[in-house]
């Protein structure tokens, strides 16, 4: 249907231009041939654009009716630029430019981008009206302790009868006694195309982790049930689901290798929750968020690229990194970006459970991090923090940091010293620092508010990078302009040689 809209939208766009620039404007302007074979070839060049775009996007982007109006228009706009760019690639060819009216063109890409918008809004309205009126949207199998499930049954027949249905209800002790993949599939061929997940006293990881792999090899989404002590990653991490609070989940057991970088695919929440229970088996070991830049810097320095995948995991810090993981097949692969880590985990600590050390920045952005920390996540234990001068330490002041960052007890070293000085400290540290160490590059100070984030309906849309582009134009302009340049080519040229 998008394709649709989008087509009928061109089309009437460009009718408008030209009764805008030939009947409206006419008293006003000069007189201008009109070319009606070139018009005519337009109409036919839109639809053309328009066809291939749908089926091109149509599964790397985000489904219509999950999307919310920045990012909706985000897509119109990116959309119809293009289209507007390929018309006068091809107008130039066929050397007719100077045969077109500039008003028309103009009030055509006006017109195109208004009402794409328009319809689109529309239809994800209606969408949604039909969604509430659809039946069994959600067709369940039930995984939970046998004890555990008349209760989760219950819940969703009390809060959400007419989007649920269950097809099946399995408790984790007789999975355990069956063939998860044939079982699966079984109930997969039945009709299902969701599994909730509930663990808790789950008697064995190594059990979640056979059926999230079994799950992503059928294609069936998981959703897992918020956990039962009451653990939270932030109010936009989660989804309501009856009345259940539910988040995505992959089992991080995935890799994406993004030119030769080793991405987990996960989202923040999972992210979070994953690292906050296996704090202990992590200590010693690092985490780093890597964007375009670092992964560009990577591909051009081995022992760089070394360091980024002997971490423990990798995350994808930037929505580029993210959308070309997508396009290789996992669809559940989202950006965790450092700063929203940071802010979940907090969120999630401020029961007292998890101490944080802040290792890197300036003095006074520490003083600030920590005021602003203290009144934002009451309860949340800072064991320290260390701003460690900016020049090479000597082999006696890093051990002298090792024992005062030991001595303070951390569960998490959150290390701030920037791309790449940050991950090479962290490789060179490990199982030398007690805690696990995440390479956070300007967390610090964007949780100190000394550098402002972007808005979020900015960061929706992709264009966090433009808005700290004007906070600070001089450093930025190589980083982004040069290495996202790069990094286009460069994912063009793998997916190509990928296809051969």
């Amino acid at each position: 249907m998008v394709v649709l809209f989008d087509t009928f939208s061109s089309i009437i766009a460009l009718v408008l231009a030209m009764v805008t620039r030939f009947v409206g404007f006419s008293h006003i302007l000069r007189s201008y041939p009109r070319d009606h074979s070139l018009y005519n070839s337009l109409f036919f060049l839109v639809v053309i654009i328009n066809i291939f775009s749908w089926n091109y996007h149509r599964k790397k982007s985000v489904p219509l009716e999950k999307q919310d109006p920045a990012q909706r228009f985000s897509a119109v706009f990116n959309n119809r630029i293009l289209m507007f760019v390929l018309i006068l690639i091809y107008l130039y060819i066929i050397m007719r430019s100077m045969k077109i009216s500039r008003i028309v063109m103009f009030f055509f890409l006006i017109y195109d981008i208004v009402l794409d918008f328009i319809i689109r809004t529309l239809y994800v309205r209606f969408l949604r009206h039909r969604k509430k009126e659809a039946e069994a949207l959600h067709k369940l199998i039930v995984i939970a302790n046998a004890n555990r499930l008349p209760v989760i049954r219950r819940r969703l027949e009390l809060y959400n009868s007419i989007d649920i249905d269950i097809v099946s209800e399995i408790s984790w002790e007789n999975l355990n006694n069956t063939s998860i993949s044939h079982a699966l599939t079984g109930l997969k061929t039945a009709g299902a195309n969701e599994i909730l997940i509930d663990s808790y006293a789950l008697f064995s990881d190594e059990l979640l982790r056979q059926v999230v792999s079994a799950s992503a090899d059928l294609d069936l989404t998981i959703r897992r049930l918020e956990t039962s002590d009451g653990e939270f990653t932030g109010e936009n991490q989660y989804e309501p689901f009856s009345n259940f609070m539910t988040f995505l989940y992959s089992g991080l057991h995935k890799r994406a290798d993004v030119l030769g970088v080793h991405y987990a695919v996960s989202n923040t929440s999972e992210a979070v929750i994953y690292v906050k229970r296996h704090l202990s088996s992590l200590s010693g070991k690092y985490l780093c968020f890597s964007n375009v830049h670092t992964t560009i810097t990577a591909g051009e320095n081995p022992d760089y690229m070394k360091v980024l995948n002997e971490s423990a995991i990798t995350f994808p810090d930037g929505a580029p990194i993210a959308r070309t993981i997508r396009s290789m097949g996992f669809s559940n692969a989202y950006q965790v970006a450092g700063p929203d880590f940071m802010e979940a985990m907090f969120q999630a600590s401020m029961d007292g459970s998890v101490r944080h050390f802040f290792y890197g920045s300036s003095e006074s952005t520490l003083e600030a991090l920590r005021k602003r920390l203290t009144e934002r996540y009451p309860g949340m234990v800072i064991a320290g923090m260390y701003s460690p001068p900016f020049r090479p330490l000597s082999p006696e002041e890093d051990e002298k940091d090792i024992q005062m960052i030991n001595d303070s007890e951390p569960d998490i070293v959150w290390v701030g010293l920037g791309a790449p000085k940050q991950e090479n400290w962290m490789n060179a540290h490990m199982d030398r620092v007690h805690g696990v160490m995440c390479g956070v590059g300007a967390g610090f100070d964007f949780h100190a508010d000394t550098i402002r984030r972007a808005p979020g309906w900015i960061q929706r849309i992709n264009l966090e990078w433009f808005y700290r582009l004007l906070q600070d134009p001089v450093r930025l302009f190589k980083r982004y302009f040069i290495t996202n340049s790069k990094f286009i080519l460069k994912v063009i040229f793998m997916r190509f040689s990928h296809r051969k």
